[in-house]
This record gives C-alpha cells, sequence and structure tokens, in this order.
C-alpha cells in the first residue's frame, strides 16, 4: 500500500468519524479527504519518478546503462 493511501485512510477516519457532523459538513469534508489523497498521490508519483530517474543516471554512470 502506498503512502497516500495509508495517510489518506487514517485522515478520512479522523475526520469523518465525528458523528455530529450535518450532512453538508460530511460532504466537505470527504472532499477535503479527496483532495489531500490526489494531492498525497501526486507526491508519491513524484518520489517514485525521481527515485526511476536516478537509478538510471547511477546505471549510466556506471556503465550498466
Amino acid at each position: 500500500m502506498s503512502l497516500s493511501n495509508e495517510l489518506s485512510s487514517e485522515i478520512a477516519e479522523a475526520l469523518l468519524s465525528t458523528t455530529n457532523k450535518s450532512p453538508r459538513e460530511r460532504k466537505d469534508l470527504q472532499e477535503i479527504v479527496f483532495r489531500i489523497h490526489s494531492m498525497l498521490r501526486q507526491l508519491d508519483d513524484q518520489a517514485h519518478s525521481s527515485r526511476q530517474k536516478a537509478k538510471t543516471e547511477r546505471r549510466a554512470a556506471a556503465g550498466n546503462g
């Protein structure tokens, strides 16, 4: 499981666990959770790309590319 999924799950649980929220407040919180998840997902993707690029560059520098 990626970091974005783990954090999103924990954040969603914390935000949505309060039972005294109106339907509108719960909908707003769901939107916040979705935005947080999307942002974390982008960060995961960027980190993965950076790691892959660094790995490729190391292989090329070592002559194994």
